[in-house]
């Protein structure tokens, strides 16, 4: 497949684009949710947190369905509440991508893509193309395509099809 000229960039979701749908739902989801007090409660990320933390009361107090009428703000059951009406808060997804984002680098989660997402990539890297994620605080696309979905072989070599997989099998973060 071709390049059309004039194409600098290639702009890609995650959910059902480069990843499946059910992988979003039935492994991301639940692994933000499972974590999510862990991660509020952790000293380590208090500066980070005050920013989404701000937003989150925010959203609160104009959120008809929880706000000063619905009763007392508590952050964590604030979020908990998001997660079970899949609302797109983006204070929520903020929150959702950091927690993800340790879950990748701690090594528990694992990335899964579609066949033909490794190579699109390849090729377009290959054909100087900037590569970009629509962040909607998602995990970033680097992160989210990772070495499970990379350690494709080749038959007569052994060698893995993907130059952007590093020899960990994790997507290097500078390339895609």
């Amino acid at each position: 497949m071709s390049i059309a000229p004039g194409v600098e960039a290639i702009v890609l979701d995650i959910e059902g684009t480069t990843t499946p749908i059910a992988f979003v739902y039935d492994v991301l989801f639940p692994f933000a949710r499972a974590h999510l007090r862990e991660f509020l409660q952790n000293p380590n990320n208090a500066a980070r947190l005050r920013e989404p933390l701000r937003r989150l009361h925010e959203e609160w107090l104009a959120d008809p369905d929880h706000g000063p009428e619905g009763g007392h703000y508590v952050p964590v059951e604030y979020v908990e509440s998001l997660m079970d009406r899949d609302r797109k808060s983006p204070a929520l997804k903020l929150l959702q991508g950091w927690i993800w984002e340790d879950g990748y680098r701690a090594g528990v989660l694992r990335g899964e893509v579609f066949a033909d997402v490794p190579p699109a990539l390849q090729r377009w890297r290959g054909a100087g193309l900037d590569r970009r994620h629509r962040n909607g605080g998602e995990v970033d696309l680097r992160k989210a395509i990772d070495a499970e979905s990379r350690k494709r072989k080749r038959p007569d070599d052994g060698q893995r099809q993907d130059e952007d997989a590093r020899e960990d099998g994790s997507l290097d973060a500078q390339r895609c």
